[in-house]
Order: C-alpha cells, then structure tokens, then sequence
C-alpha cells in the first residue's frame, strides 16, 4: 500500500483533551503549526489514527480534518519558520524536502 501525504488539522475545546491529541499527531506526523501536522500514512494506518482520535476527542464539541495534498512542497507558507534553512527532512530513506536560503 502506498503512503499519502496529508495535512491533519484539529480545534479541541478541552486543553485535557487536546494534550492527548497532540500527543497522538506527534507520534505519526511532523508538526507544521500548534493543531496542524503533515503525514505520511496509508489508507489502513489513516484509519487507525482517525479510531483512536475519535476515542479522545467529544464529536459534539472538538473537530479533527485530515486533508490530502498531493505532495509537501504544494504546501504555501509565509510568515516565522517552522525550521532552520538547510534543513533535510527524509521519508523512508527518501527526502521528503529540503529548506535553503
């Protein structure tokens, strides 16, 4: 199964239950923004961690998106950096990009 690049996006009302989010996205993607993360997943892995969001949060009040993009570098960004020019980051031995001067 090939893997999806996508952007996992959250608003969570309960600072308890938005630390266990958080938690959860840190330790499958790469932290874009405070409640933004990139991943790399296939369908099975997407849903397995949509499953145990969906375990955390209340539906009636937090809400979680995860949108698919066609690649990291389609991704616009302005404003503070989240890392250092120079910067490689790799994907199963691949580099997935690169930030330069």
């Amino acid at each position: 199964m090939s893997n999806s690049s996508l952007l996992l996006c959250y608003d969570i009302c309960d600072p308890k239950r938005l630390r266990k989010v958080h938690r959860e996205a840190k330790k499958v993607g790469m932290p874009l923004q405070y409640s933004v993360f990139y991943l790399e997943m296939n369908n099975d892995e997407v849903t397995r961690l949509l499953k145990r969001l969906t375990s955390i949060i209340d539906s009636r009040k937090d809400d979680i998106r995860v949108y698919a993009i066609s690649r990291f570098d389609d991704i616009a960004m302005l404003g503070a950096k989240f890392m250092e020019d120079g910067i490689q980051v790799f994907s199963q031995g691949r580099p997935m990009f690169s930030l330069s001067k």
